[in-house]
């Protein structure tokens, strides 16, 4: 293009020089000749220009929504990196300070010198599990486990009673509650699932950490279990200062966090949720004001020879208690 320009403007020059000598020598056919001539080739040096101008402001155009892309795809990378990040920092947070905390109790208990010869070393196997868990957490980092893997994790028959009773004694000897008091009630016997007995403890830890952290006085917290058609039920009650309704029904969602947020990221409850869900179960909570919180959990019960026809009417059972 820059070619044709430079032959333009050399055609124009020439054309001036031969009008203006066709007017110095009163040649009229030459003038006329020569001034149409160059009258046309302005004008297609004129469009020339104006389309020139066009596709410029067309690549500028195109140059800026690239740029505007990129920025964009940019600002989707960072933000991705730091949900990430949140998520991963969240997750880290919740599978290790608890296990940390009960440790940290053990020892003090072994150092002090209340615990008698006999019971060291069952204080020390304690020890060894905790620690054992915090070093199997690292593999799952890379796993990034969500719901789909939670479902095929390999899973075995447990007593739900025994789990809490044992979880919620090792948080009570490993961690500070002097004004909060943790009861765990049942009036029945073999309440079993079929589970893995770290995802239980998960949740333990994370019900627990969430009510002592928003109680915000002393009290009390309870669990009560119990089976009914084929399920199991965990009932955790605070008596704390608890939420509004519309707040208690969004605390199991991703990154949320209540008008009494006190601090973290909003990922314990989430994941509790995650593991209850892949469990074939439900959780759902319920507060108000000034009077507590309650959480409550249903799970499938395993029974050990259960027919396909029981099994299929217990699933009917648990979706009519489900609407």
């Amino acid at each position: 293009m820059n070619k044709s320009f430079v032959a333009a403007n050399a055609a124009i020059f020439v054309l001036c020089i031969v009008l203006l000598l066709a007017i110095w020598f009163d040649s009229l056919w030459i003038a006329v000749v020569s001034g149409l001539l160059l009258a046309a080739l302005c004008v297609w040096f004129a469009v020339e220009l104006y389309h020139e101008k066009q596709r410029a402001q067309k690549e500028r155009q195109a140059f800026a929504k690239e740029t505007q892309r990129l920025q964009e795809e940019k600002n989707e990378c960072r933000k991705a990196c730091v949900e990430e990040q949140t998520q991963f920092y969240s997750a880290f947070s919740h599978s290790v300070r608890m296990p940390l905390s009960i440790i940290k109790g053990y020892a003090e208990l072994l150092a002090s010198g209340d615990i008698i010869q006999e019971d060291e070393p069952k204080y020390l196997q304690k020890i060894i599990e905790r620690c054992q868990s915090i070093v199997d957490f690292f593999p799952k980092i890379q796993e990034n486990l969500e719901l789909k893997e939670l479902q095929d994790e390999m899973r075995t028959p447990q007593d739900l009673f025994h789990l809490v009773q044992e979880c919620t004694q090792e948080i009570k000897n490993g961690m500070c509650f002097d004004s909060i008091r943790i009861q765990v009630l049942s009036q029945q016997e073999n309440l079993m699932v079929l589970c893995k007995p770290e995802r239980i403890n998960e949740i333990i830890y994370n019900l627990l950490e969430n009510a002592s952290k928003y109680m915000q006085r002393p009290g009390i917290i309870t669990f009560r279990l119990w089976k009914d058609l084929g399920m199991v039920h965990i009932h955790i009650r605070d008596d704390g200062m608890g939420l509004r309704k519309e707040e208690a029904a969004r605390i199991f969602e991703k990154s949320y966090q209540g008008s009494n947020q006190k601090g973290g990221r909003g990922y314990g409850l989430y994941w509790v949720q995650q593991i209850v869900l892949a469990y074939g179960g439900r959780i759902w909570a319920e507060s108000d004001m000034g009077k507590g919180m309650s959480i409550h959990i249903v799970l499938p019960e395993y029974r050990e020879q259960t027919d396909e026809s029981t099994m299929q009417s217990e699933e009917c059972v648990f979706q009519k208690t489900a609407l």
